[in-house]
């Protein structure tokens, strides 16, 4: 891989954030109250990776907190979210 396709600045990762973002928002609309799986969670970042380049997966795997035990999904979209947002 070319130097050009490696993360180097901060405008990046906005591609990580966003989708992490994304991540949250379809964890919440399959139910909040569902428990939260880590399954689910790396099944979407695969999902929402698949037309970027292998960095934002790489980004994903390594910024997912891992789910608590009887954590819901609202539960962990709110952690998620705060721990991408200013």
């Amino acid at each position: 891989m070319s130097g050009q396709e490696r993360p180097e600045r901060v405008e990046d990762w906005e591609p990580v954030r966003s989708r992490l973002l994304t991540i949250a928002d379809r964890l919440e609309q399959g139910g909040e109250e569902e428990p939260a799986r880590m399954s689910t969670v790396l099944d979407l970042a695969d999902e929402l990776s698949k037309d970027t380049t292998p960095y934002v997966l790489a980004g994903l795997v390594v910024l997912l907190p891992n789910t608590y035990p009887g954590e819901t999904c609202g539960e962990y979209a709110a952690r998620l979210r705060e721990a991408v947002t200013d």
